[in-house]
């Protein structure tokens, strides 16, 4: 699924239809080119690869569909610390030694605090202000990339806008024929709301936002 700010539909009247991107040599070469582009960032910061990403949105692409590709590679993605000190101790060592003496005002004060803290730490006001936001994404370094092939990522990607519009609708209607036992069976053991009418050997189902327990 997709955040709901990177879905892409299509509206017509009162229905709501997905854009789903086609299999095409246009786009399993854009599919191709960000997978290389992760592949190349492997062992460099997260930052820098969102900054490279971000470029290729200007090359005639709709960027919700640059960003939505992004977005499942990133979960292919484990991202590592590399700072030398915890981040958060770090933080919580400064605030409150600033706390204690102010905040510093000035170079000669900022770098007195910095060092008192590095020296607590036993470290360096280098190594300090490199670790101060360490545990953020984009300071984390890409330790693993798991790959995948342009064409599958685009059948995520399609699969993927349809989780993200049926999870934010608000109704949804369907009909069906075959194996509507385990359907139903999976309905109400999700404990949804639904109505159904029968017409010849279709069932009829409409399903609403309101189906929580």
């Amino acid at each position: 699924m997709l955040p709901l700010s990177l879905l892409r539909v299509r509206r017509r009247c009162d229905s709501i239809v997905p854009l789903y991107v086609e299999s095409n040599a246009s786009t399993l070469q854009i599919a191709k080119l960000i997978i290389d582009l992760y592949s190349k960032y492997f062992g460099k910061k997260k930052g820098l690869l969102n900054s490279a990403v971000s470029q290729l949105e200007n090359i005639g692409y709709d960027f919700k569909f640059i960003r939505g590709l992004a977005a499942l590679l990133d979960r292919r993605c484990t991202l590592v610390k590399t700072s030398q000190v915890e981040p958060l101790d770090v933080r919580r060592k400064l605030f409150k030694l600033a706390s204690e003496k102010g905040v510093p005002m000035s170079i000669e004060a900022r770098t007195i605090l910095l060092s008192q803290v590095a020296e607590e730490l036993k470290t360096t006001i280098e190594i300090l202000e490199a670790s101060f936001y360490g545990d953020l994404e984009d300071e984390m370094t890409i330790g693993c990339f798991d790959p995948m092939v342009p064409i599958d990522l685009i059948k995520q990607y399609n699969l993927s806008l349809t989780q993200t519009l049926l999870f934010n609708a608000i109704e949804l209607s369907f009909t069906v024929s075959g194996n509507w036992q385990h359907l139903f069976r999976q309905i109400k053991w999700l404990g949804l709301i639904y109505n159904v009418s029968v017409s010849g050997s279709k069932y009829w189902v409409t399903i609403n936002k309101w189906w929580v327990r």
